[in-house]
């Protein structure tokens, strides 16, 4: 969470730097922030599915875990992105 507010506040500091408004480099920090809270709470619920199904199945996790967790991010780290720019309306 501490990276996602960051990461927001370089966006919002560079957005005021280059003559965006105060509201719209707002808008910024809000969308990279609300992304990144969407993507947390899909990296918990993924990491710990494919933890518990691959040990039930008789999988190692170390070997399934990683692959799965960073496909599914990539993917859902776009799709969050997406999501908070259209609720922004940005």
């Amino acid at each position: 969470m501490v990276l996602y507010g960051f990461i927001g506040t370089l966006f919002f500091a560079s957005s005021l730097v280059f003559g965006r408004t105060t509201l719209g480099s707002f808008r910024v920090f809000i969308v990279f922030f609300g992304s990144g809270l969407l993507l947390t709470g899909i990296i918990v619920l993924t990491s710990i599915t494919s933890a518990f199904v691959s040990y039930k199945k008789g999988i190692d996790p170390d070997n399934v875990v990683i692959p799965v967790v960073t496909t599914v991010v990539d993917v859902a780290g776009v799709i969050s992105l997406l999501i908070m720019l259209n609720i922004m309306g940005m």
